[in-house]
């Protein structure tokens, strides 16, 4: 994907593996860089997030951040023509021959699932 317009932050090696929801990304441009893996949700709650192979512990002031820095690259990625694609995207149960316009927001989709997650988490306790 794309550096956030206002900021050097960029997000980066997208993907979600096949074992029910793991998301991996790669956060460069700010102080927390690093490789980051989100746990499927088939692996318990809360789900871990680990950060070059180091787990976080939840409410961590590094995952504080980590959020912030993915909200501000995700704000310039959610342009007026895509903005509805990511829920589009929600509604399909399975991914196969995805039209080009949502393989290309796929990426976005899956880091705002992250934010939307460790986010409902702090919102918890």
């Amino acid at each position: 994907m794309s550096r956030s317009a206002d900021q050097s932050i960029d997000v980066s090696d997208v993907d979600m593996l096949r074992d029910g929801g793991t998301i991996l990304f790669r956060l460069s441009g700010c102080e927390d860089d690093g490789a980051y893996r989100l746990e499927t949700p088939f692996a318990g709650e809360p789900r871990i997030l680990s950060r070059n192979g180091t787990k976080l512990q939840s409410g961590e002031i590094v995952e504080r951040r980590v959020v912030h820095h993915l909200e501000q690259w995700l704000e310039p990625q959610l342009s007026p023509g895509v903005v509805h694609a990511p829920a589009e995207l929600d509604r399909i149960p399975v991914w196969k021959n995805l039209p080009e316009h949502l393989v290309a927001i796929a990426p976005v989709q899956r880091i705002r699932a992250v934010v939307d997650y460790l986010a409902a988490c702090s919102a918890d306790g």
